[in-house]
C-alpha cells in the first residue's frame, strides 16, 4: 500500500484532469456568494482582477469542512454535532530535529509532531488537552509536554488553533441545482475513519450520475437517489467506523486487556488457523 499526502494525491488528480479537454482548472478563484435558479446555479468569485459570476447547470460544493456552499444552503451551525471530545491545538515551532516525524504516547500528555514537506524548519504539533488553555497557561503546558523540558526561548509559535472531534452530515446532498460531496457534506473523526475514502466515493458516484444525465440515460431524480445512497453509506459504514475509532483513541489503556476485540486479536496471533477461523466468509 502507498500512503500519499493530500497535496501529492491532488497532483495526481490534476495530471489526469489536464488530459480532459472539457476540464478547466481555475486557480485564485475564491467563492464568495452562491445563487440558485430553476434550471441553473451560479457562484460569485473573487479573483486577482476583481469579482465575476460563473453560471452553470449545476454547482458542486467540495470546499472542505468550512464549506461556504453548505453554509449558504443549511446555515453555519445546521449540521454541527460535536461529540464532546477534548479540544486539540495545532502549533508550528522551529525545534531543531533530524527526523521528519515523532510522537509521544502518554496517558495525559500525548502528542504527534511532523515536519511539512515545504516547511523543513517548522514542526506541526498536535496535542490533546482535557482543558482549554490560553497564553502563558498554554506555554507552561507545552513545556511539560515537549520532551527534554524545552524552554520557550527555543521555539517560536507561528500559529495555534483549537478544534473538536465531531461527526456530522447534511440532511440532503442535493438542493435543487446545488450538490454537496466529501467534507462539505459530512465529516468524521480525524484519527482515520474513511473520511478521504468516503469523499472519493461521494465524488465518483456523483460524477457517474451527472454523466448519465448528460447522456440522457437518467433523469435528474438520480441525484436525489445518489444523495440518499451516499447518506446511507455514511450512516451505516463511515459513521460507525468513526465511532469505533474514537472508542479506541479515548479508551483506558489500563483496561485494554479486558476488551473482547483485543482478546480476539491476541488469539489470532497464535497461528494461521486461528486467524482463518475468525475471518469473515
Amino acid at each position: 500500500m502507498i500512503a500519499l499526502m493530500l497535496n501529492k494525491l491532488a497532483a495526481i488528480i490534476q495530471s489526469h484532469a489536464a488530459q480532459c479537454d472539457e476540464v478547466e482548472v481555475l486557480y485564485g478563484h475564491e467563492v464568495t456568494e452562491l445563487g440558485r435558479e430553476v434550471k441553473s446555479a451560479w457562484v460569485q468569485v473573487q479573483t486577482a482582477k476583481g469579482q465575476k459570476r460563473i453560471n452553470s447547470e449545476y454547482v458542486v460544493g467540495c470546499d472542505w469542512g468550512k464549506s461556504l456552499v453548505r453554509m449558504v444552503l443549511f446555515g453555519k451551525q445546521a449540521i454541527l454535532a460535536c461529540m464532546g471530545q477534548e479540544p486539540r491545538r495545532t502549533r508550528y515551532s522551529s525545534l531543531p530535529e533530524t527526523a521528519d516525524s515523532n510522537n509521544s504516547l502518554h496517558p495525559e500528555n500525548a502528542w504527534l509532531a511532523f515536519r511539512p514537506d515545504k516547511e523543513p524548519n517548522h514542526w506541526r504539533l498536535i496535542c490533546c488537552f482535557k482543558d482549554s488553555f490560553e497564553g502563558q497557561e498554554l506555554d507552561n503546558v507545552l513545556k511539560i509536554i515537549l520532551l527534554g523540558n524545552v524552554s520557550l526561548e527555543q521555539y517560536d509559535v507561528m500559529r495555534a488553533r483549537t478544534y473538536q472531534i465531531h461527526q456530522r452530515i447534511v440532511d440532503s446532498m442535493r438542493i435543487g441545482r446545488v450538490l454537496l460531496a466529501s467534507d462539505a457534506a459530512r465529516l468524521c473523526c480525524r484519527y482515520g475513519a474513511l473520511g478521504l475514502n468516503g469523499g472519493i466515493a461521494d465524488v465518483g458516484s456523483l460524477r457517474d450520475c451527472l454523466v448519465a444525465i448528460h447522456e440522457d440515460k437518467a433523469s435528474e431524480t438520480i441525484l436525489c437517489t445518489c444523495s440518499e445512497v451516499r447518506r446511507d453509506k455514511w450512516k451505516n459504514i463511515i459513521e460507525p467506523m468513526s465511532q469505533n475509532t474514537l472508542k479506541i483513541v479515548f479508551s483506558d489503556p489500563a483496561n485494554l486487556a479486558d476488551n473482547n476485540a483485543y482478546k480476539t486479536s491476541q488469539l489470532m496471533k497464535t497461528g494461521p488457523g486461528a486467524a482463518r477461523a475468525r475471518a469473515p466468509l
